[in-house]
């Protein structure tokens, strides 16, 4: 079984770590706490740099076995472009009925492939001030983002609008 401090001096070899964490099975009583229970034999590492990340892969992928291990380590970059992450939340959006996600679409168009908007409502109908927007590309909903968060207010919101990631879970 292989700790975080037994895994760093193998990848820090190949440029500075932000972060690694091994996965591991959550015993009960700890559910919150993902640092106790058996490992799941896989880890999640970022780099601060993409270079150091492929040479890592370059290097390791299939060619090294850890002591104990009956295989070589898979090392591949973690899949970074789901659907989610191209999905931002919008809050402070208006609440009036005559707003509709056509509308909120129109206002993102310009910055990518908007391909799914959907308005919060109440059973009755009524909008919740808040919605779901999804781009074709993680990089057009970075934009928006950037471009978009806290630059302005609604016609009838009582806050600047929110932009931000939707939590994947």
């Amino acid at each position: 079984h292989f700790s975080e401090k037994d895994l760093r001096p193998i990848f820090e070899e190949y440029g500075p770590i932000v972060e690694l964490s091994i996965l591991r099975e959550r015993p009960p009583g700890h559910l919150n706490d993902r640092s106790v229970g058996p490992s799941k034999g896989c880890a999640f590492l970022t780099y601060s740099s993409r270079q150091s990340a492929l040479r890592a892969q370059k290097e390791l992928h299939d060619k090294t076995t850890l002591h104990g291990m009956g295989h070589p380590l898979q090392v591949k970059p973690a899949d970074t472009q789901k659907k989610e992450e191209a999905k931002l939340f919008i809050g402070m959006v208006p609440k009036a009925a005559s707003f509709t996600e056509e509308d909120l679409t129109n206002q993102f168009r310009p910055y990518g492939t908007v391909v799914s908007c959907t308005i919060l409502r109440t059973p009755e109908g009524a909008s919740k001030g808040c919605a779901f927007l999804t781009f074709s590309k993680h990089s057009d909903a970075q934009t928006a983002v950037a471009e978009v968060h806290n630059c302005r207010t609604m016609d009838g919101c009582s806050a600047p609008i929110v932009v931000k990631f939707a939590d994947s879970e």
